[in-house]
């Protein structure tokens, strides 16, 4: 098998365990992320969908994974870029065909341009389609086709798909919980991205551009093997309390913090650090007092991560907040209260919700008037798990309970 970043029986493991939850009379299909144009001719890096990954490791561009039971079994096969030369001079040796069938854990490999006439034919064998959608125009529109179609076929014998479905959240829910090599690998991930913020916060010093240290944690991202898992953000003074400030282009003045978000990528397995720290190397009373605030907060919620532990309860009555349910309390519902004291406070709150969701992360909240409330509310929400419908939300009202 190829060098690939877990061995073949846990890929297979993945796929069977994916493919049990599927009706076999359903052909499941699953395309990787599309390239995107940075200009002209030049593309973006390119980064292979995590399901793509999950499933058996496949990193090239415009690949599709399918999977369909013949009766007896899960047949699971990949469309991938055939060899071309001319296309590989340009960007890059190619897999191919052979090479994905005899060197990858799946059962089959199929040239893309053999796509569209195999998956028609595998369709109108199936009565439901499994597809993560918007990936892959030609898919969608295959789909679609034979979902829409009114052959007569289709109307006198029932040929074809009657149902579609999306089969990321079964993937979701697997993907939550990892294995000893996934842990190995994110473990690594971490240890890089720790190594470039430590290095950072060396090399830091009054007048340093933004730009100077994303150089330097991005650097030390490359140069131990790894890539940035999203664009870092550097931000010093004002710019730290911009949530996805990107443009790390200003100067840090004596007696400004600098916040650092960066996280590396090692094998589809992301790290996401967020420190700050003052340019000059000395916090001011205040920005130390606020320092010490959030890091008991972290450390309480390190504490608090146990198996059956009432996360949010833990957190807040550990740094002192009252809170009801306490921790360990019988709950009804997963409705928490948290008495945080100052409005102030619970701005600052709800705004860190609302940067960790990344759905409408760029929403900052702020407190606003509400029908049926006697004073301003604030709210922050989001969807926390891609893909699926687990959502998290914070508001209260700016007043004592």
């Amino acid at each position: 098998m190829a060098n690939l970043p877990f061995s073949e029986a846990e890929y297979r493991g993945r796929q069977s365990r994916f493919l049990d939850k599927i009706p076999h009379d359903s052909l499941v299909l699953i395309p990787t992320n599309p390239n995107s144009i940075r200009s002209n001719d030049v593309h973006y890096p390119f980064r292979a969908s995590s399901y793509m990954l999950y499933l058996c490791g496949w990193t090239d561009p415009e690949s599709v994974l399918m999977a369909k039971h013949n009766g007896n079994d899960w047949i699971v096969s990949l469309f991938v870029q055939p060899n071309d030369t001319t296309a590989e001079i340009w960007e890059g040796r190619r897999i191919g065909i052979e090479g994905a069938s005899t060197r990858w854990p799946i059962d089959e490999a199929h040239s893309l341009l053999q796509m569209n006439e195999i998956v028609r034919g595998a369709l109108n064998e199936s009565n439901g389609v499994y597809l993560i959608q918007k990936l892959n125009e030609d898919i969608d529109k295959i789909v679609h086709e034979a979902l829409t179609s009114k052959s007569r076929q289709r109307n006198t014998y029932g040929m074809g798909p009657i149902s579609l479905a999306d089969p990321s959240s079964f993937l979701d829910e697997m993907r939550m919980c990892k294995s000893q090599a996934e842990i190995e690998i994110m473990q690594k991930s971490a240890d890089i991205a720790s190594m470039a913020h430590s290095l950072a916060m060396k090399n830091t010093q009054v007048g340093i551009g933004e730009w100077q240290i994303q150089a330097m944690i991005e650097g030390c991202f490359q140069s131990h093997g790894s890539q940035w898992s999203y664009p870092s953000i550097v931000g010093g003074g004002d710019n730290a309390t911009i949530l996805h400030y990107h443009s790390n282009s200003k100067t840090v003045a004596d007696g400004e913090l600098i916040l650092v978000d960066a996280g590396c990528e090692v094998d589809g397995y992301a790290s996401d650090i967020t420190r700050t720290w003052p340019v000059n190397g000395k916090f001011s009373d205040s920005q130390k007092e606020i320092y010490i605030l959030v890091l008991e907060a972290e450390l309480a919620g390190i504490a608090a991560c146990k198996i059956g532990a009432d996360l949010i309860a833990g957190v807040f009555s550990g740094i002192g907040f009252d809170v009801k349910p306490l921790p360990g309390d019988f709950r009804s519902d997963l409705i928490q209260a948290v008495s945080l004291g100052k409005p102030e406070i619970l701005k600052l709150v709800c705004q860190s919700f609302q940067k960790s969701s990344p759905v409408s992360s760029y929403v900052n909240p702020i407190p606003a008037s509400m029908p049926g409330y006697e004073t301003d509310l604030i709210m922050a929400g989001g969807t926390f798990v891609d893909g699926s419908t687990s959502e998290f939300s914070a508001d209260a009202p700016l007043r004592p309970p």
